[in-house]
């Protein structure tokens, strides 16, 4: 599902045909652009991930939520 992030931030994927070819066939994706079904199956691994992820965080107090703000954050800064 990791092709899925360019479709998910709105940009074009490249070197990724057969992929993008698969999602599309999955009704994933549909004219290079994620479907309804795409952002919901996208959306539901975010918040899996997010929800098996968390425990680890927990263990940092209340520090934990700052940390995971500035995590959420750092692909966004490094893109800028």
């Amino acid at each position: 599902m990791v092709e899925l992030t360019p479709l998910w931030k709105g940009e074009e994927p490249r070197g990724h045909e057969r992929m993008i070819a698969s999602l599309e066939t999955r009704g994933l994706v549909r004219e290079g652009a994620l479907t309804e079904h795409g952002r919901s199956v996208r959306y539901e691994i975010e918040a899996e991930t997010n929800r098996l992820a968390r425990p680890a965080f927990d263990v940092l107090d209340q520090r934990g939520d700052r940390f995971v703000v500035l995590l959420v954050a750092l692909p966004s800064e490094i893109a800028d």
